[in-house]
């Protein structure tokens, strides 16, 4: 899941640069994956901040996004973000995070402490790699939902003729 959110976000920007050789293409592969990008949340987006591909720079720029904007902080995020096309040709990883972000490590009730310090120091932050070892047990449940729908759709045809 980790990588999952940059590589989706990546794909998305490439299909929209894409429209300066085929507008029609890109277009509707845009809007295709655009609704399926429903996990790309300010909360999380905190999964990328344990992800050991994503670049000290844009892991720095979210722990400040996190600080700011403690105002909206009572606000519960939404369930469902939906993002226009014209604002995620532009942004990075950094961009959706926010003071919210940091609900996704209270849901799972991980400690938060290696937040305070730099990037360049998680590595040997005990909590840290707890938290990223715990995280990356997650499974996809829309995946594991698909199986579901796919053995029971196999199983269903053994059962009649057509």
């Amino acid at each position: 899941m980790q990588s999952k959110l940059r590589g989706d976000l990546n794909l998305m920007k490439d299909l929209l640069n894409y429209s300066t050789t085929n507008f029609d293409i890109s277009k509707a592969t845009s809007e295709k994956l655009q609704r399926h990008l429903w996990y790309l949340s300010e909360e999380l987006v905190g999964l990328a901040l344990l992800d050991e591909d994503v670049s000290l720079a844009i892991k720095r720029q979210m722990l400040e996004n996190m600080k700011r904007h403690m105002e909206d902080e009572d606000e519960e995020p939404l369930k469902r973000c939906s993002w226009d096309l014209a604002t995620l040709a532009v942004c990075q990883l950094d961009s959706f995070a926010t003071p919210k972000t940091v609900r996704l490590f209270q849901k799972f009730h991980l400690a938060t402490d290696f937040l305070e310090t730099d990037p360049s120091c998680w590595g040997t932050n005990l909590t840290f790699r707890a938290a990223q070892d715990h995280l990356k047990t997650l499974q996809v449940v829309n995946d594991q939902a698909e199986r579901g729908v796919a053995l029971i759709q196999q199983f269903n045809r053994t059962l009649t003729k057509d």
